[in-house]
């Protein structure tokens, strides 16, 4: 997730489990007690960090771990809202920025034992006007994700800090390093350059003429 956010003073990112199953939300965060209410959800605990931010749900044998890279002031919120598909409370979390502007960047992976992903970062300012943002994500296997993100209708932005050597036409790019050499990249634009490599690409125009769907509203309301 890339959430670029910029006006009012308090932006909450907020994350639930499957509101039709009973689940968990755990975090290493140390939560304490804290007043008020977020909509609807009370009993709220919370801690304020400068580091990621890491959510675990988990729901019968499933489990998804959600991690959000850093940024000064973060405020963890957890707290119990209305399960809304299911009678009673479940769990509710919240990241909480202030200060008008605020960028999001987490990844969500699908837990079978330990987990791969080890880090998460954006690099450079972190600005949600900035040209272009790159986050970069640490697996394991000496493995390095970059997502490049550029705004709407930009012209190629070359990166003079984050990334050395890196310039993108287009909007978005997804390059994958294993041991600090590029493996395979996509993007959506007409060319972009990581680390000394070219990858050409392809731009798309055009009218959406209609939207087809293949599920029914009976069939929705019978899976619930």
């Amino acid at each position: 997730d890339l959430f670029r956010v910029s006006g009012g003073k308090t932006h909450d990112w907020m994350l639930h489990g499957p509101l039709h199953a009973d689940y968990t939300i755990e975090t290493p965060l140390e939560l304490k007690p804290r007043a008020g209410k977020l909509v609807e959800i009370s009993d709220l605990r919370s801690a304020v960090t400068d580091g990621p931010v890491s959510w675990t749900i988990r729901a019968g044998k499933s489990a998804v771990r959600a991690l959000l890279a850093a940024a000064p002031g973060t405020e963890a919120i957890q707290g119990q809202g209305p399960a809304i598909r299911r009678p009673g409370k479940q769990s509710f979390t919240a990241v909480r920025r202030t200060g008008g502007k605020s960028l999001y960047a987490a990844v969500h992976e699908p837990l079978s034992g330990e987990p791969r992903v080890k880090s998460i970062e954006v690099l450079g300012p972190q600005d949600p006007e900035a040209a272009l943002i790159v986050t970069k994500v640490v697996l394991e296997g000496d493995r390095i994700d970059y997502f490049l993100s550029t705004l709407d209708a930009q012209p190629p932005f070359a990166s003079r800090g984050p990334v050395a050597e890196c310039s993108l036409a287009g909007t978005f790019a997804h390059v994958v390093e294993i041991g600090g050499k590029v493996s395979h990249a996509e993007l959506v634009g007409s060319e972009l350059i990581f680390h000394g490599v070219k990858i050409q690409g392809a731009v798309y125009s055009g009218k959406i003429l209609g939207v087809e769907r293949s599920v029914s509203q009976e069939d929705i309301r019978k899976a619930y």
